[in-house]
């Protein structure tokens, strides 16, 4: 009887081990697959766009922001194909870009400020603040072809970009060699043609670049625009609205020892068309001039960020910036003169 209770007894305690077992294991079958573990389900990537925050010329956050910043990077430049600076911003929030048909210059409308130096203009950190007398706001030559990116700052907070700049800044960054070569490439060159049936004329840009080592490499682009006066609508002729453009550029980027980085640029720029009597306005009335305007802008610029020491960060940035405008009276025929500005 002893033994048959001790059998009774042992059988009963494998019965409760072998459903405990049961038990363990159910929960490990009923387990859900996951998406990533199942092929016929892949798991989904949410790509964000990439978020600049430039303002106060430091790394914050977005929230922390005390302007608005939009950036118009070298994709956007590429999809674009602008013509002109103006076509940048034709989607940009806030911003206006005149141009007007018988001037290659460009001015910045931010909010509805402008003139004055109210918009701060910067190429490589070059202030653009050429200025003719008119009523016209201030204007600034650049050729989109030259650019890496865009940058627009709205608000008073753009000030750190400059005294008085208190409508916002736009910033423009003109392309590196390494923006232009693949890591694995030594030198390339690209050529650009373009051709315009309405204002028969034509567009060639020509950009080169080589890496003499990781420490040192240069880029360069030549641009020579020709184009007759265009046509409207209606097919008559819109008179004074022909150009010639010739853009020079070089930049060469030099990286001496570890945290070091050196960036010297030189932009030369040539602009011959018809302008009228006051900057920016198209009023068929004014008198009309046959100009030649020479921009020249030079950059120097050194960086000191050394990866041992988080407390440096050295930016030094030196630049010259020259307009030159000789302007030639062509109509009304009465009154013949040249200006210089």
């Amino acid at each position: 009887m002893t033994t048959f209770r001790n059998f009774l007894v042992a059988g009963t305690a494998l019965a409760v081990i072998g459903s405990g077992q049961a038990l363990a294991q159910q929960p490990a079958r009923a387990q859900p697959v996951t998406a990533a573990a199942s092929p016929k389900k892949p798991a989904t990537v949410t790509l964000l766009d990439r978020i600049v925050i430039s303002a106060t010329m430091l790394n914050e956050a977005v929230i922390d922001a005390l302007a608005p910043v939009s950036t118009i990077d070298g994709e956007q430049l590429s999809r674009t194909q602008a013509a002109t600076v103006a076509d940048i911003f034709r989607t940009t929030p806030g911003v206006a870009a005149s141009m007007n048909g018988d001037d290659p210059a460009t001015s910045i409308n931010i909010r509805g400020l402008e003139q004055y130096g109210r918009v701060v203009v910067t190429l490589d950190g070059a202030r653009q603040d050429y200025w003719r007398v008119g009523h016209g706001s201030g204007s600034f030559y650049v050729e989109p072809e030259l650019l890496k990116e865009a940058t627009v700052i709205r608000g008073p907070v753009s000030n750190a970009y400059g005294s008085g700049g208190i409508g916002g800044v736009v910033s423009f960054q003109t392309k590196d060699a390494g923006d232009f070569l693949n890591s694995d490439e030594r030198w390339a060159l690209s050529e650009k043609l373009g051709y315009e049936s309405s204002g028969r004329g034509f567009t060639t840009s020509t950009t080169g670049a080589y890496r003499f080592s990781d420490d040192a490499d240069v880029i360069g682009n030549l641009i020579y625009r020709s184009r007759d006066a265009y046509e409207d609508g209606n097919g008559a002729v819109v008179p004074w609205t022909g150009e010639n453009v010739l853009s020079g550029y070089l930049k060469t980027t030099l990286r001496p020892a570890d945290g070091h980085e050196l960036k010297l640029g030189a932009i030369l720029q040539n602009y011959e068309d018809f302008v009228t009597g006051s900057s920016g306005s198209p009023s068929p009335t004014l008198s009309r001039y046959d100009a030649e305007t020479t921009n020249q802008t030079y950059t120097a610029g050194y960086t000191y960020l050394p990866d041992d020491n988080p407390y440096v960060d050295l930016s030094v940035n030196f630049y010259h910036n020259r307009t030159r405008a000789e302007q030639t009276q062509v109509w009304p025929k009465a009154q013949i003169g040249n200006f210089r500005y």
